[in-house]
């Protein structure tokens, strides 16, 4: 399989100016921040695609979950398009996530600890959230539901999502944006995660209004979570953490945006740096909390068991 389709565009790739604390968006490129070693195919049916995508999950078991994840599809046709972004088992039963725009498309490839991590990080939410008295109809979790972005022949498909009630699809409204998206890959995948925390904010007017991007060292056994949040408008530069623990609760338009990591998190089998994960309750459910409702506050005792099963 070609490779060296990442070394050709590898300078024109990047279109945002990053640091470890926040982004100054100009535009969302696909292939940005993809790792150098990504696979690349020309679509020539199901077959080779699932062949590709089990070689990718393969090479990734086989280097203790750290490696690739992603493969480039390009010249994909309308109706491939549509079964990758609704079918889950076209791959013949190898589990993926699916992001397009126009007709090339990338693959990315989970393996069994991402999604188990990934879940184990939706159930604390989804328990806090329960614990303080949230109704459970209230919150809907939408797993890799694909959402479409700016243009129907755009779209992504996040690793979990949530969806608070205002959000819930109605006779006369269709279902909103999620409020929460994760994202979740393999150390050497953090660069298209935090590229992948554009496009919700850029796609969505800032109707997501909190990414958590979680990088998992199954060698290490540890992780990194981030929270991406967007600054209020005007926001002075440089943006310090501490004055804006609450994203903006009104819709922004890209050239507006300041994307920024409001929070860097360090899990280890036994520690955790930069923590509580704290998620603030109006952005998420839409509304003010009442009664016993607050906060979402993950402290260490909830978040290291995320990672129990990393390296096992």
């Amino acid at each position: 399989m070609a490779t060296t389709f990442a070394q050709d565009v590898a300078g024109t790739m990047s279109l945002y100016k990053q640091s470890s604390k926040a982004m100054q968006v100009q535009e969302h490129n696909l292939l940005s921040g993809l790792p150098q070693d990504h696979e690349v195919m020309v679509f020539s049916g199901f077959k080779k695609l699932q062949r590709a995508a089990k070689f990718v999950l393969d090479k990734l078991n086989a280097n203790g979950q750290s490696g690739n994840q992603f493969i480039v599809v390009l010249d994909l046709p309308e109706d491939a398009r549509a079964k990758l972004a609704n079918d889950k088992d076209v791959l013949g039963g190898i589990d993926f996530r699916f992001q397009f725009d126009e007709t090339t498309g990338v693959i990315k490839v989970p393996s069994a600890e991402h999604d188990e991590t990934t879940e184990n990080l939706k159930d604390e939410i989804r328990d806090a959230s329960l614990a303080m008295g949230v109704p459970k109809p209230q919150m809907t979790w939408g797993m890799s539901t694909t959402h479409k972005g700016t243009h129907s022949k755009k779209g992504k498909q996040p690793d979990q999502c949530f969806w608070p009630a205002p959000r819930h699809p109605t006779a006369v409204q269709p279902r909103g944006w999620p409020t929460l998206v994760i994202e979740t890959g393999v150390t050497e995948s953090l660069p298209k995660l935090r590229e992948d925390v554009l496009w919700w904010f850029l796609n969505s007017n800032g109707d997501v209004r909190i990414v958590l991007v979680l990088s998992i060292s199954t060698k290490r056994r540890t992780a990194l979570l981030e929270k991406w949040q967007l600054a209020p408008a005007n926001t002075p530069q440089p943006m310090t953490r501490a004055t804006l623990p609450m994203p903006p609760l009104v819709q922004q338009m890209p050239t507006a945006q300041q994307p920024y990591a409001h929070q860097e998190i360090q899990l280890t089998q036994t520690t955790m740096t930069g923590g509580p994960l704290v998620l603030p309750f109006e952005a998420l459910f839409c509304r003010p909390p009442q009664g016993t409702e607050t906060d979402i506050t993950l402290t260490q005792q909830e978040l290291l068991p995320i990672i129990r099963l990393i390296g096992l």
